[in-house]
Parts: C-alpha cells; sequence; structure tokens
C-alpha cells in the first residue's frame, strides 16, 4: 500500500510541476525597447544617462574623460543601439564603438539604474537592462 501512494504522491508532484501557469513565450515577448515604451523612450533614457555620468562626481576621471570628450549624439546614439538594437542604417565603424570594459559598464551601472528609475521604468525591466549592459556589475559590487 506505502507503494502505491508513493506512486501517487510522485505522478502528483510532477502534474503540479507541468502545470505552473501559461507563461509568455520568450521568442513571442516585444523586443526591449517596444517594453520600455519605444525608441523615444530609450532616447529620453540615454539622454538622462549622459547627463547623470556627466555630473557622477564618484565616477574614476578616466571613464569619465570618454563620455566628457565625444560627441554626445554619438554616445547617445551608440547607447541606444545597445539598448534598442542596431538601426537598419547603422553605418558606424568598430573605430566608432565605445572604448568600455566590463569594469567601466559596471561602474555605470548605478548611473543608468538612476536613469531608468528617473524614467519610471520598473524594477523588472531596469534589471534586464542592466543585466544587458553592464552584466559584470554584480562581480564588481563583490
Amino acid at each position: 500500500m506505502s507503494r502505491l501512494r508513493l506512486a501517487v504522491l510522485c505522478l502528483l508532484a510532477g502534474l503540479v510541476g507541468c502545470m505552473e501557469g501559461q507563461k509568455q513565450d520568450p521568442l513571442l515577448r516585444s523586443s526591449l525597447a517596444e517594453r520600455l515604451g519605444g525608441k523615444d523612450k530609450v532616447e529620453a533614457i540615454v539622454a538622462d544617462f549622459l547627463v547623470i555620468v556627466k555630473e557622477d562626481q564618484g565616477l574614476e576621471p578616466k571613464l569619465k574623460h570618454l563620455f566628457e570628450e565625444q560627441n554626445t549624439e554619438g554616445l547617445k546614439k551608440q547607447f541606444v543601439e545597445l539598448i534598442a538594437g542596431p538601426s537598419s542604417s547603422s553605418e558606424r565603424t568598430a573605430r566608432d564603438r565605445l572604448r568600455l570594459r566590463p569594469e567601466d559598464f559596471a561602474a555605470l551601472a548605478p548611473d543608468l539604474s538612476k536613469a531608468l528609475k528617473k524614467n519610471n521604468v520598473g524594477d523588472e525591466l531596469r534589471k534586464e537592462v542592466l543585466d544587458l549592459v553592464a552584466p559584470a556589475r554584480h562581480k564588481a559590487v563583490e
């Protein structure tokens, strides 16, 4: 009798695991840019991010210098492409790209988080953007 109960419990446990509910297929989910509110919203987030970076007194001077010496429109375009994906008309060469190391992105993550919060981006989407842009930020904090 106990074997029968054990078999029934295992079967029920397996069924419960299969009944999590319907999750949205990640392949059918809208793009990150659309979930953030569209390209205009991404551009507003990036513009705020650049302002926050330029005002951040705690950043390493060498890193901050990268943001002060480069064309703001070029930086804005590069970060929009990083978050929203490249536009079909993108003709940027490897020389034009930001020269940032994973550690640099990790250092910039708090500023990006502030810009996302300022634009009312929820916690889940904010985490997704930060994971995309600065995956090494967790190692930098440890």
